[in-house]
């Protein structure tokens, strides 16, 4: 990816430059590189900015968003969600319903259950508008928590029932052990 992102750069590709800040930046969030992750994140931003692309800046701006929550810096996160949301608005369906999910998690962190709750419906109204499945699964799962959270343990059994049937039929394993787990303490309860 480095030398995608070189030969792009010295070829005036700041599209191609752009995806290969953002991937850079996935790959160091994703090896805990933190740092080197919000420098490339953050030049992903400016390249989009630079390009006039909206959808891209919304995609960085999420990003920005993960590695904020992700550090704990709450406020911080919230902002950039917001503004990935604004950019996001009305066009990318999918994008805002990640951009949706992650901001549920961040109220969640911050205590805000009834408003998690709430972003996680909002989250599943628009991934279920271009079908994404696995990430449906996901979230129905994390409603399931936070319902749990909040004492509703028959309804947050009953989402985590769907989460697990949905995760089931896409074949993450992972996930649905996590919230087969989930369940059952809710039904010991």
């Amino acid at each position: 990816v480095e030398l995608a992102r070189e030969g792009a750069r010295r070829a005036g590709d700041e599209r191609a430059e752009q995806r290969a800040e953002a991937v850079l930046g996935l790959l160091h969030h994703g090896r805990g590189n933190l740092a080197l992750a919000e420098a490339r994140y953050t030049r992903a931003l400016d390249l989009a900015h630079r390009l006039g692309d909206a959808r891209t800046q919304a995609h960085a701006l999420r990003d920005l968003g993960n590695l904020a929550l992700q550090r704990g810096e709450h406020d911080r996160a919230l902002a950039f969600y917001q503004d990935a949301l604004e950019l996001a608005h009305g066009g990318d369906h999918r994008l805002e319903g990640v951009v949706r999910g992650n901001l549920a998690i961040l109220r969640q962190e911050r205590g805000e259950l009834d408003d998690a709750v709430s972003e996680l419906k909002r989250a599943l109204t628009c991934l279920r508008a271009v079908g994404d499945r696995p990430f449906e699964g996901q979230l129905l799962g994390y409603l399931g928590a936070v319902q749990h959270e909040r004492g509703q343990i028959d309804v947050a059994a009953d989402a985590y029932a769907r989460a697990i049937a949905i995760l089931r039929e896409v074949r993450d394993v992972r996930l649905e052990g996590l919230f087969l787990a989930a369940r059952a303490s809710a039904l010991a309860l």
